[in-house]
């Protein structure tokens, strides 16, 4: 009877410490589904019945299936994936994460409407695991036409955050030698945000429309945040746009050296997921 005792408060002693170290991030947005649809009984998936458009953890070309699982509002549940693969070597959570490992490979989900992309204020976030942070990388694109676009590419000379509206061209670089570069071999977690209307509000954004942050191991603070010169601000699309992709299949001079991608995430609201 004793030793029952002694493992009983022993129990009662860690639930607080159990309880502080399980808690779920903001960020997760997760529901638990009961059964069908999605990734089955009793799994933990994102939900998009908020601002969260589009959620894909690539563990099938299926948007919401596997485990974790996924879900879109208002866009096609399957993403097309072409040269790209889904492979096991490498990823963030699940079973799987996508390969795109030369040019001309990519993934897209044709997109409905403006509650999955919104030109105007928005957010998103992926995993990415670079082969090598010496080569060139386009990761992210939203397509409206040749005109109206937002492209973000991680090459030799920085990471690039591309906006152009109506052909006019807005970009902002972070230098290589920046604290929290994306480095190789590391899974990194990449944010972006914008606001072009009303500009961004929340105390580490102030005075700017666009801004992301890279924060190698996965581990972001709110001084990572960089963004650009009030006198580069943009402009709202003429074409919103109908598809989002990793990897390029629209823009055209594609550049890709090889990385992994994981848990992608977009919102339109600038604190939808979490940040």
């Amino acid at each position: 009877m004793r030793t029952k005792h002694v493992a009983f408060l022993a129990l009662i002693l860690l639930l607080p410490w159990l309880s502080a170290c399980t808690e779920s991030e903001a960020w997760m947005s997760p529901v638990i589904l009961g059964g069908g649809g999605g990734g089955g009984g009793g799994v933990v998936c994102d939900d998009c019945s908020g601002t969260v458009g589009a959620a894909w953890h690539m563990e099938s070309t299926a948007i919401e299936g596997g485990d974790p699982c996924g879900c879109t509002d208002n866009a096609s549940k399957t993403v097309t994936v072409s040269g790209a693969t889904l492979e096991g070597a490498q990823k963030n959570d699940g079973n799987y994460s996508l390969l795109v490992n030369a040019t001309n490979e990519y993934a897209s989900l044709p997109i409905t409407s403006a509650d999955i992309y919104d030109s105007a204020q928005g957010s998103l976030e992926f995993h990415v695991y670079l082969d090598t942070t010496t080569g060139n990388n386009d990761i992210f694109e939203a397509y409206g036409d040749a005109n109206d676009y937002m492209r973000f590419r991680i090459t030799a000379t920085g990471i690039y955050y591309n906006h152009t509206s109506n052909g006019t061209l807005v970009t902002f670089t972070k230098n290589p030698s920046s604290e929290n570069f994306c480095t190789d071999d590391v899974w990194c977690h990449v944010q972006l945000k914008w606001d072009i209307a009303a500009g961004l509000t929340d105390s580490d954004c102030p005075g700017h429309e666009m801004m992301f942050r890279t924060c190698p191991d996965n581990v972001c603070s709110d001084e990572d945040w960089y963004g650009e010169a009030d006198s580069e601000d943009g402009t709202a699309f003429g074409t919103e746009p109908t598809i989002i992709a990793i990897g390029e299949n629209q823009i055209g001079s594609e550049v890709v050296d090889g990385y992994y991608v994981d848990t992608f995430r977009i919102s339109t609201s600038t604190s939808g997921l979490g940040f």
